[in-house]
């Protein structure tokens, strides 16, 4: 599972990400450029908070330094199913390259329940039973926001209050972040 990472390099700010068509087309509005040979996305770098807020908006990425631990859940596939695949939070969990091939499962993902049909039906996942329940593993902590609540079980850190903890200190950096930059917008004024 692909996850992702924003750099800057020689000028520019480079954002490795899962594919989400959505997101590319935010992306092209501004005049970034796929880079296919490195499978990455490169921005000016005078629009790096704009990535970042893209990248938090489609993937829950979270800057490093207030980012949330990585946690493991439990989905039912099902709930997560397009037309070629599972996806969770833009991340592409499992897919199926062809109408005759077994479903291949992404890095820290696995199935602990249930099984997928061995040949696809009309869509090219083909038929996911309600039985088929996947886990999802160092899931990005900020991802779970673009997640329903009760869409998914939360296997570990398994301790709510510590996670609730967590994510309050993260969040009263971020705001100490944003007053910082405030600051420095109006000064520069």
């Amino acid at each position: 599972m692909c996850d992702v990472n924003i750099v800057e390099e020689n000028g520019r700010v480079v954002l490795t990400a899962p594919y989400c068509e959505d997101a590319n087309a935010e992306y092209r509005k501004l005049n970034g450029r796929w880079d296919a040979g490195e499978k990455v996305w490169r921005f000016d770098a005078r629009d790096s908070e704009r990535v970042k807020a893209l990248a938090s908006r489609f993937f829950g990425w979270e800057e490093p330094d207030v980012a949330g631990p990585k946690v493991t859940i439990r989905v039912h596939a099902k709930q997560f199913k397009t037309f070629d695949g599972i996806v969770l939070a833009n991340r592409e969990l499992a897919c199926r390259p062809d109408w005759d091939s077994p479903v291949r499962l992404a890095d820290n993902v696995v199935v602990v329940e249930g099984a997928f049909a061995d040949r696809s039906g009309r869509s090219i996942i083909g038929r996911v039973d309600d039985d088929v329940v996947l886990e999802v593993r160092d899931l990005p902590y900020g991802a779970l926001r673009l997640l329903d609540e009760g869409s998914y079980d939360l296997v570990e850190p398994a301790d709510r209050l510590s996670l609730l903890r967590g994510e309050r200190e993260r969040l009263l950096k971020r705001l100490a972040e944003i007053d910082r930059l405030l600051g420095e917008t109006e000064n520069a004024a």
